[in-house]
């Protein structure tokens, strides 16, 4: 029987997302506060009982 695999979160997403970033050349302080506002919105989500999991994440929860 396959693993059924857990999407990961949005906080373990970030550090993957910024160097992402860093390798499309984004200023530092550009990259920072990203970083900052996608932290930011992982909190929001947990501390709200919404999905975190960066796949379950949409347009109801980004404008709750």
């Amino acid at each position: 029987m396959a693993a059924v695999r857990t999407p990961p979160s949005l906080d373990a997403l970030i550090p993957s997302w910024a160097r992402h970033l860093r390798a499309a050349n984004l200023a530092p302080r550009t990259i920072q506060p990203y970083g900052e506002a996608a932290a930011s919105l992982g909190r929001f989500l947990v501390e709200r009982g919404m999905p975190n999991a960066a796949g379950a994440i949409g347009r109801e929860q980004v404008e709750a």
